[in-house]
């Protein structure tokens, strides 16, 4: 027993030693451990902290500068294009993202510009395609345009009804508009494009000012490609229904774009409340009945080009697709024109379809060629059918060849179609515009109007 407890003390004194080199070794192990998750966390949580920053500056005020562009001119691709263009006025065909795309050979040796309509703003100020299925159906028609004969312009419009909520904040100061016209020109870039339509719907007046500057830095911006001549366009409401042109500094403006889109209709919609009713013409060249009397395409237009004192910048719009109301009844003044109708609202809402595309409209056995009515005051033809009490309001051949004519003897640059895949399986009506009448001149800078 006493050797055992003589030797127990340098035991226990080493036991201990090693229990301390232990606990040393693990303390070593621990503080490593915490080390490298913190420098993780570090890492981690400072790529979160700079990103927010990065995107947050877009809503603070502050000057861009050049050296933090990413956009270079030697990324855009050369289109000094020897082919001659379709017509030498501008027809410009707007394509949707969900329409059937048929016969887009033909329907682009017509046009000189095509537009794919609409891409998506995020709140940032990205640009994107909506969908995988929109991206390549602009792919399928950058290819299409390539192999025609005649010189097509690529754009593409951002915007619309649906996605311009986010251009206020994006336009609101010179930092915000130079990220935002970065993501404009990327997109460009990334999809080998010739241009950008600016489709901001509902601008206030109160953004005329930042609406005139993001234009000039645009135009600016898109000048310093020398190999590239890149196109902007502008479209712009109907004047004289709910004051939206006043958004538009058109004097200012048209020093920046190449043309504007004039959204020349929508004068008579089956609208959900009580502008719903009368039913008629939805872009009817002139006149216009009571409280609409201006609500036509020639005052627009008389409206935009005696502001911009130049008529070969503006286009007027062709509607290629058919518009229903249901339950219409007698002429508002049959004195004096049959083809305005009051249609009977129901909940204060007025029946039909806004927006059908030909193909649709044959698959409801809708007669687009037989019984229709002609209108010489609003140079605009109609079907009302009394028995189904239904109004159909479309272009057909002699209603576009009066807009054609129009254009010409306004000396306007041209006509834009809305939409080209809602035509009918024969695109009749790009068919009927596309004429010598309207492709075989040039429109001359000469003021037609009475300003």
């Amino acid at each position: 027993m006493k050797n055992f407890y003589q030797k127990a003390p340098g035991s226990f004194v080493r036991y201990e030693r090693r229990k301390d080199i232990q606990f040393f070794i693990r303390a070593i192990l621990a503080i490593i451990f915490v080390l490298i998750v913190c420098g993780v966390l570090a890492f981690a949580l400072s790529a979160i902290f700079w990103a927010v920053i990065d995107s947050w500056d877009v809503f603070h005020d502050g000057v861009s500068s050049e050296k933090n562009s990413l956009i270079h001119n030697h990324f855009f691709k050369s289109h000094n294009s020897n082919k001659p263009s379709a017509c030498k006025k501008r027809l410009v065909g707007f394509f949707t993202e969900n329409e059937p795309l048929e016969n887009l050979e033909t329907q682009f040796e017509k046009l000189t510009h095509v537009v794919f309509s609409f891409n998506e703003i995020t709140w940032d100020g990205s640009v994107r395609f909506k969908s995988e299925r929109g991206k390549n159906r602009y792919l399928r028609m950058r290819n299409v345009s390539e192999s025609v004969e005649n010189d097509v312009k690529m754009m593409v419009s951002i915007g619309g009804h649906e996605n311009s909520q986010f251009f206020t904040t994006l336009t609101s100061n010179e930092m915000n508009r130079g990220k935002f016209i970065d993501s404009i020109i990327l997109f460009l870039q990334d999809y080998n494009l010739d241009g950008v339509d600016i489709s901001w719907v509902h601008a206030g007046e109160s953004e005329k000012h930042n609406f005139v500057e993001f234009l000039k830095e645009i135009r600016t911006r898109f000048d310093s490609f020398s190999e590239r001549n890149l196109l902007l366009s502008v479209t712009t409401p109907s004047a004289g229904i709910e004051g939206w042109e006043n958004a538009y500094d058109i004097e200012a403006q048209k020093n920046y774009v190449d043309f504007f889109n004039v959204y020349s209709m929508d004068y008579n919609g089956p609208w959900p409340n009580q502008w719903g009713t009368p039913a008629g013409p939805m872009a009817p060249l002139y006149h216009g009945i009571g409280l609409r009397k201006n609500f036509n395409v020639d005052w627009t237009m008389k409206y935009y080009v005696c502001l911009a004192m130049d008529p070969t910048k503006f286009n007027i719009i062709l509607p290629t697709f058919v518009r229903l109301w249901r339950n219409v009844e007698e002429p508002v003044e049959p004195r004096i024109s049959l083809a305005v109708r009051n249609a009977v609202l129901k909940n204060g809402m007025a029946e039909g379809t806004a927006v059908m595309s030909r193909a649709d409209a044959e698959d409801q056995l809708l007669d687009l060629k037989n019984n229709i009515t002609w209108d010489n005051k609003f140079k605009s033809s109609y079907i009302y059918d009394p028995l189904d009490k239904t109004y159909l309001a479309f272009e057909d051949k002699r209603s576009v060849e009066e807009k054609v004519k129009y254009v010409n003897s306004h000396n306007l640059g041209g006509l834009w179609i809305w939409f080209v895949d809602m035509d009918d399986e024969k695109s009749s009506v790009l068919s009927s515009v596309y004429t010598d009448e309207l492709c075989s001149r040039c429109s001359e800078n000469v003021m037609k109007y009475h300003c």
